[in-house]
């Protein structure tokens, strides 16, 4: 295995996110053995895609870079984390986002309550606290990377969403009568 670092994804590489099995099957090579079994990789993707969704996702994968295969004849990850970074626009990140949006819902109903963490809450804000409250989120995000890139016996992919955002309109936008 080499050095597990943090790759940037740019923008002429956003095909990595049309699909959201593509991080998800990075995400497994991390930690399981996979060399050409394509319909034992996609039973290991929750919920499980097709073979031939697998093996495009490999290519995708080693074509950018984001995996290789050791001497053995095993895929490997080339670093442990990829990013957009803090600035992007792409409709392939917001179809990814969107896609695990949906897989979070449909976990409340495919997954059971103690294999998830799922939870909500309804605040009231300044908009000081909003960002404040986001910069929290990024320093998270950080530690997040920090425990999972200091973890040696990883044994599953998950998926992690936070969301922030407006659920209604400013005090000082006013309610129209």
């Amino acid at each position: 295995f080499t050095e597990m670092t943090h790759t940037k994804i740019e923008s002429d590489k956003y095909e990595f996110y049309k699909k959201w099995y593509n991080s998800a099957i990075r995400e497994i090579l991390g930690f399981f053995p996979f060399s050409n079994n394509f319909k034992q990789l996609a039973d290991m993707v929750r919920p499980p895609i097709k073979p031939l969704e697998a093996k495009r996702a490999i290519k995708l994968l080693e074509r950018l870079g984001l995996i290789a295969k050791n001497e053995n004849g095993f895929y490997y990850v080339t670093s442990r984390f990829v990013s957009t970074g803090d600035k992007w626009h792409s409709i392939a990140i917001r179809q990814f986002q969107t896609e695990t949006l949906q897989l979070a819902v449909d976990a409340l109903d495919r997954i059971p309550k103690e294999e998830r963490d799922i939870s909500t809450m309804t605040v009231s804000l300044s908009r000081e606290s909003f960002e404040e409250l986001r910069e929290r989120l990024k320093q998270f995000r950080r530690q997040v990377f920090e425990l999972a890139s200091n973890e040696p016996n990883a044994d599953g992919a998950y998926q992690l969403n936070l969301q922030l955002f407006p659920i209604s309109k400013l005090s000082r936008e006013g309610a129209q009568p």
